[in-house]
């Protein structure tokens, strides 16, 4: 026998498969890098640029911003220069109206005035919502062919002092350069601030100040357009509805009176044509309290048109928002009885009128009054306590002071209830939300059921408070339902990703609109981008717009943000038109009202059917090509391979028409984060492991117990126990237990007598059914009930399902998979104990061998005879424990694999404590194999090491002692020392860990797994 010597180096040979491991990983879940900056940063010139276009900007930029940077200084020394100097076409009065035509060629040329109006607010948001807006516009102007007169200025103009309109007004100039379609465009940025109370006659005044005909009378356009992208917030359009209406107060002082600019407006050939791109509030909101109204579902567009003002309205409205996120909110199996908290600004009126238009939509869905399931709160914009830089920094100071005492403190991060800061309110909201869910779970509310909060909706209009709320919110709900409005780039920043995955986004549009409308502009950062993007080029295409666009209703979309895009999800919307790829600005008709992008799903299988069909048939044919093992049985596979690649063909044209066609289904992705499927696929993995694993290891079991049984060392045994063939029959009911295997009063143990007990175990039957797998299904029965009750008490595992389908399939693969687990688990485990029985009762008492494995074990193995007994004790505990021992690892993997499937990295899945506690039982309960195994051989050892001692004290006890036999019973006692076979080698030596890097590694990834849960990223 070759003497077992235990392995070292183990780091060094794990750390190239660590290596490798570490960068296959690196490569798969590295998903975006950072770019890098590489133009180089310069010093500002203060250079003076005399064109009509003097102030210095680039096209994304904020235009309020970069008009309000220029100095006085320069303005008076732009009043200084001669059209000689600058060379001019018009005489200069700096920055007055003249100013907008210099320069420009206007006769005989179809020109638009198009004014956007845009937020006047000075606070960051503001800023980036006017680039945003901005680069929209110009980038539908760039998209339809126009070009800017110069792109890297531009122009403002002061209005009359006698208007009340902003003090300056900023201005660019776009050209449409292709032969025969000459045509100029004005683009004016007024702030919606300077537009309260009577827009609409604040807006024709505006279009006066840059009326052509008022500046260059003697260069008259051909033609001239008016139009303007507003009004963009619902304060300003409800405005604009109570001065057409003649209700606004102001009216009486003449402000709002057009008879007072009339003979100015009369000027103004032809009419204006609204388009608001960004009020989303209910036209019954809109319409609210005004006298003229003929029914409740009369709309804004219709109301103007009866008044002789053409507005289109080209995003959905939050009644059309909400009902899509009724549909959406049934879907996601949030019902009547479940509990619902809305948080919205309190400050505004679109915060205001979005929990109102949710609880409308919420009671007409399920067809109730007042109910009582709906708790709203409200917080007031701008919790980060940011306010503009004006160069006062005291109150920065103030609230710095405390940053100075000590930073070591984790509760000195903690904001301190005062100064500008409001999180503090908000650490308080979330915990009084907190209180509320607990309060629901532990009473029963009026409906008699005590359900926590199923969903939070956080329907505000700022994205950087909405991104602060979940934060807040996401501790103490880290997997309920949260939903908003309006998609956001930022929701899909990695950065992001802990407070934002698995949110749900009801969206007038997304960030794109479909590639034969969007062409050549890349996604915007926001939903009102593209919205603007679109009212910019409707404005360009006005005649071809339908005549009927008020009854058109543009149907919003529903995203999930997932772990790298926001995943749009299917709607009815999708399916009830084709995507005509005649679709264009100039075929408008043909885009049958759908603008939004197609949506791309993931097949199961890549490539078309052909290819799919063929890595199949590759996966079932190659491995007969290159094992003569599998070809040697392949003639008995045949029909079933024949039929698994029919299944599989059925299965994948079932699976395409699910997903393409239902607008219930759930999505496919493979990595996104926001599919239940992988976690299927997991589970049925499981499942299809868990039975190949079995009929394996039950011919493991049945190839061992041949060996055990061998005569000779023919058909290629490598041992020869010459064990019975023929069971023991046992007592009905002690066969069920094996516990029940008692030891008997001989004084010596007979190894045939235990093999056949053994036998009887594990072969006897009750009827024709093993008593074994009885035994098994019991446990199994047992423990499945047990899990099921301890699951009921901490709460049922949240299921991110979509559909009913999807959640009854989710339902059915679990159970499935779950009793696969667990008897195979306990199949292992019972097996485990027989054989921890065996070795036990063999390890009790000396014991006695049949004559023919005596002479294997002396003539082949060259077994001292004082040693022989002892030996074979050995070996047979080394070949019990290398079968079982490989067994094991069946139940680790299947419980792996269904942990795994419950990842936060695959779905929005939770683990309650209660189904956390079933895990680590299956787990314990399959370490308890190794246990049983180790516990045996332990005993084993120490009998043959006694018996062996004591043989050599009885040899001392001769005078001359034999010092030959004694030399090689001490040998074969260190031999069975350093065994390293089977469950001799403990758990922590294993190959396959140190593999990985030992228990340093193992340690490191459980450290890192917690992480993976608590935050649901990588």
């Amino acid at each position: 026998m070759a003497e077992e010597k235990k392995e070292s180096g183990g780091l060094m040979a794990a750390m190239p498969v660590t290596a490798v491991l570490a960068i296959l990983a690196s490569l798969f879940f590295t998903s975006s890098l950072p770019y890098q900056d590489e133009r180089p940063s310069s010093r500002p010139l203060q250079t003076q640029y005399t064109a009509a276009q003097d102030v210095e900007a680039r096209l994304w930029q904020d235009p309020f911003v970069a008009v309000d940077g220029t100095s006085e200084s320069i303005e008076k020394d732009a009043k200084s220069l001669t059209p000689e100097s600058n060379h001019l076409a018009c005489d200069i009065n700096a920055h007055g109206k003249e100013r907008i035509y210099c320069d420009q060629v206007t006769d005989n040329k179809d020109i638009t005035i198009l004014a956007v109006t845009l937020s006047g607010g000075s606070y960051q948001e503001a800023s980036e919502q006017r680039m945003r807006r901005r680069y929209a516009v110009l980038s539908a102007l760039i998209n339809q062919g126009f070009a800017p007169k110069d792109e890297q200025h531009i122009g403002y103009f002061k209005p009359d002092s006698g208007t009340s309109l902003q003090k300056k007004v900023p201005f660019e100039w776009w050209s449409l350069p292709a032969k025969g379609k000459e045509r100029k465009l004005l683009l004016l940025w007024a702030d919606e601030s300077s537009l309260l109370d009577c827009p609409a006659t604040k807006l024709k005044e505006l279009l006066f100040e840059a009326h052509p005909k008022i500046q260059i009378p003697y260069a008259p356009p051909k033609s001239i357009n008016y139009a303007v992208i507003g009004p963009n917030t619902s304060t300003i359009l409800r405005d604009m509805l109570k001065e057409v209406e003649g209700k606004m107060s102001v009216a009486k002082d003449g402000i709002c009176n057009e008879m007072a600019i009339k003979d100015k407006l009369e000027k103004i050939n032809g009419q204006i044509v609204y388009f608001s791109a960004g009020a989303t509030a209910s036209d019954n909101k809109l319409l609210e309290g005004l006298q003229k109204v003929k029914t409740e579902k009369e709309t804004v567009s219709n109301y103007f048109k009866s008044k002789g003002v053409k507005l289109y309205r080209t995003t959905a409205t939050d009644n059309v928002m909400m009902i899509r996120l009724m549909e959406e909110l049934k879907l996601r199996h949030v019902n009547k009885k479940d509990h619902v908290v809305i948080l919205s600004e309190g400050d505004t009126f679109y915060g205001r009128a979005m929990p109102e238009a949710f609880n409308e939509k919420w009671d007409d869905l399920w067809q109730q009054d007042n109910n009582k399931t709906v708790y709203t709160y409200s917080y007031m914009r701008g919790l980060d306590g940011k306010l503009p830089d004006k160069g006062d920094k005291t109150a920065s100071s103030v609230e710095k002071k405390s940053d100075n005492k000590d930073k070591s403190s984790a509760d000195n991060l903690i904001e301190l209830p005062e100064g500008q800061n409001q999180k503090d309110y908000l650490r308080r909201m979330a915990a009084n939300i907190f209180d509320l869910h607990q309060s629901l779970k532990n009473s029963e509310d009026k409906n008699g059921s005590q359900k926590g909060i199923a969903a939070i909706g956080i329907l505000g209009s700022d994205v950087h408070d909405k991104l602060m709320i979940l934060e807040a919110l996401r501790q103490h709900f880290p997997h309920t339902l949260f939903f908003t409005t309006d998609l956001d780039a930022i929701y899909s920043h990695p950065a992001k990703l802990p407070q934002t995955h698995n949110l749900l986004v009801v969206s007038s549009f997304d960030l794109k609109l479909r590639s034969e409308l969007q062409d050549k502009i890349p996604p915007f950062r926001d939903s009102y981008q593209t919205a603007f993007f679109l009212a910019t080029q409707m404005v360009l295409y006005e005649p071809s717009i339908p005549y009927n666009w008020d009854d058109v209703k543009l149907p919003p979309r529903l995203f999930e943000i997932g772990r790298s895009r926001p995943v749009p999800l299917p709607t009815k919307d999708d399916f009830s038109t084709d995507m005509n790829e005649k679709c264009a600005w100039t075929n408008w008709f043909a885009c049958e009202n759908n603008v939004q992008p197609r949506i791309i799903t993931t097949p199961l299988l890549y490539g078309s059917l052909e290819n799919r069909l063929m890595l199949v048939l590759l996966v079932i044919i190659i491995p007969p090509l290159v094992s003569w093992r599998v070809r040697k049985y392949v003639y008995h596979w045949i029909g079933f391979v024949l039929f698994l690649v029919f299944l599989v063909y059925l299965t994948d044209l079932w699976w395409n028409g699910y997903i393409k066609n239902d607008a219930k289904a759930e999505p496919f992705y493979w990595h996104e984060g926001i599919s239940i499927w992988p976690s299927q696929l997991l589970r049925l993995s499981t499942l299809l492991f868990a039975a190949l694993f079995w009929y394996w290891g039950y011919k493991q079991i049945e190839t061992m117990q041949k060996a055990f049984q061998a005569v000779s060392s023919a058909d290629h045994h490598k041992s020869v126990f010459a064990l019975p063939t023929d069971p023991n029959t046992l007592d009905r009911w002690s066969v069920f237990f094996i516990g029940s295997w008692e030891e008997t009063s001989d004084p010596d143990v007979n190894s045939n007598d235990l093999w056949k007990t053994y036998l009887g175990y594990y072969h006897q039957k009750l009827g024709f059914f093993p008593v074994s797998m009885l035994r098994v299904l019991g446990h199994v029965v047992a423990f499945f009930l047990g899990a099921f009750f301890l699951i009921s008490l901490s709460g049922s595992p949240n299921v991110p399902a979509r559909g009913d389908f999807a959640l009854e399939m989710n339902k059915d693969i679990i159970i499935i998979a779950v009793l696969a687990t667990i008897f195979l688990i306990t199949w292992v485990v019972q097996n485990a104990r027989l054989c921890e029985r065996l070795i036990t009762h063999l390890s009790e008492k000396p014991s006695q061998w049949n004559e023919i494995a005596k002479r294997w074990a002396i003539r082949k193995n060259k077994v001292p005879p004082e040693c022989v007994d002892d030996w074979l004790d050995i070996q047979m505990v080394v070949c019990l424990t290398e079968t079982m021992r490989r067994l094991i690892w069946g139940p680790m993997v299947c419980i792996a694999l269904l942990v795994i499937a419950r990842s936060p990295v695959i779905d929005d899945w939770g683990i309650p404590w209660g189904l956390a506690i079933v895990f680590i039982t299956m787990l314990l309960y399959a370490i308890s194999a190794e246990i049983y195994l180790q516990r045996g051989a332990k005993r084993a050892r120490t009998k043959a090491i006694d018996q062996l001692s004591r043989k050599i004290r009885g040899l001392r006890k001769h005078l001359p002692p034999n010092e030959d036999i004694i030399k090689r019973i001490e040998i074969e006692i260190e031999r069975i020392n350093m065994l390293r076979k089977g469950a001799f080698r403990p758990w922590y030596e294993w190959p396959m860990l140190q593999s990985f890097g030992g228990l340093s590694t193992l340690v490191i990834l459980l450290q890192y797994l917690e992480g993976v849960w608590g935050s649901g990223t990588f």
